[in-house]
């Protein structure tokens, strides 16, 4: 539980995507990975060279216990089912939003030939303001 609060990510473009259990691992083992990396590339002779890091990364992965395996499955489930923080989705959807809205109705216009209307609604604070037009 701690672990994955602390390494859960709070940029909004994190969440994009549909995150995987390696998305996930990578941030929540951050340190386990790179002490990893670190022992291998000496124990080969080779120093910092990042090169090597994404292979040390999946041998790491690959290799984890259950626990581990279980702390990260669970976080998958947690982080795709909750998204970034809701501050983090507020900035993202003041910066973003029109933008996306726009860009996706013109592509079902162009691809489909379809006109489309949205209603857009988010959870947002009492001090909180949004306006939108297409």
């Amino acid at each position: 539980e701690e672990r994955e609060a602390t390494s859960r990510p709070k940029e909004a473009s994190f969440y994009k995507k549909t995150l995987s259990e390696w998305d996930v691992a990578q941030k929540l083992f951050k340190q386990e990975i790179d002490s990893y990396d670190k022992a291998q590339q000496q124990s080969k002779g080779v120093q910092y060279s990042i090169k090597y890091r994404t292979g040390h990364a999946r041998e790491w992965f690959n290799n984890m216990t259950p626990s581990q395996q279980q702390e990260v499955k669970s976080a998958v489930k947690k982080w795709n089912s909750e998204g970034a923080p809701e501050e983090s989705q507020a900035m993202y959807r003041k910066n973003n939003l029109k933008k996306t809205l726009e860009d996706f109705s013109e592509q079902i216009r162009r691809t489909m030939g379809c006109r489309i209307v949205m209603f857009v609604s988010h959870k947002k604070k009492a001090n909180q303001t949004l306006s939108v037009t297409l």
